[in-house]
């Protein structure tokens, strides 16, 4: 798996983006009202065309010109029938930080309206799709954890569904593979605190909502950076009074990236 860039340079990128206006293009989302580029001609119902069909400068003319102002590249493209519509949607996979980091996911349709999903590092369609009732559903591996260069990351699947408008988290349809998935990870030592952030996720997943904040606030009180800022991270998850209380705390931590990180996701709720 290629090394995802330091949240740290991704947070420069995203305030150039946004000064310049292309933050929403960027992060893999077309505009309000709008829609992409049409480029690639032709029926797009189940059968009739293929991925062979399509040039990835095809591609790039239907991800629209702001994509080539941030030297976006197209990591991989596929046609995939996951909406259960009789129509396939172009599944892309993009890099905005020139460094092959492909975290950014295009779901487009053929009238050319798109919906964009965070994923981590997403180098082939194929790794993401999985057989469903009739058609493809999509398994995107997301992280729970910053990226902090050696150390790990907690990353757990989500499933996302048609919901007939777009496409939405599917966790009940897939309990199964979830609790699938827990008894996996039952086997992880307890020093392996990603998989205790994974783990503590799948719980939450499956219904327990506060799965995680006992370890969270151990963590929070640590000498370990590493574990106050993964403590951020699974307040943030929860997001109830209790965890927003424990990011204040954490928003005047003496490190300034734990700082910033507990910071930014409180500033972000009082602009709801």
């Amino acid at each position: 798996m290629t090394t995802l860039m330091p949240r740290s340079l991704d947070a420069l990128l995203l305030l150039w983006l946004l000064g310049c206006g292309l933050l929403g293009m960027a992060m893999g989302q077309v505009p309000p009202g709008k829609t992409a580029a049409p480029a690639i001609s032709g029926n797009w119902a189940i059968g009739s065309i293929r991925t062979a069909d399509v040039t990835p400068a095809q591609v790039k003319k239907l991800l629209g010109p702001d994509y080539d102002d941030v030297g976006v590249t197209v990591c991989d493209y596929a046609f995939a029938d996951i909406a259960g519509d009789g129509f396939y949607r172009l599944l892309v996979t993009v890099d905005v930080s020139g460094r092959r980091f492909c975290n950014d996911l295009e779901i487009i349709a053929q009238d050319g309206t798109a919906q964009g999903l965070f994923v981590d590092q997403v180098d082939h369609i194929v790794d993401i799709l999985v057989k469903g009732d009739g058609h493809d559903v999509l398994r995107l591996p997301q992280d729970f954890t910053d990226y902090e260069g050696y150390r790990c990351r907690a990353i757990v699947p989500i499933y996302y569904k048609f919901s007939g408008v777009k496409f939405v988290t599917a966790t009940a349809e897939h309990a199964a593979d979830y609790h699938a998935l827990r008894e996996k990870l039952k086997s992880s030592p307890p020093t392996d605190v990603c998989k205790v952030v994974e783990t503590d996720k799948v719980d939450r997943l499956l219904g327990d909502k506060t799965a995680g904040f006992s370890h969270a606030k151990e963590w929070m009180t640590s000498p370990d950076e590493s574990l106050r800022m993964k403590a951020v991270w699974v307040f943030k998850d929860i997001g109830d009074a209790d965890s927003q209380a424990a990011l204040k705390i954490l928003a005047t931590d003496k490190d300034p990236g734990v700082a910033m990180e507990a910071s930014a996701y409180l500033q972000k709720l009082e602009q709801k």
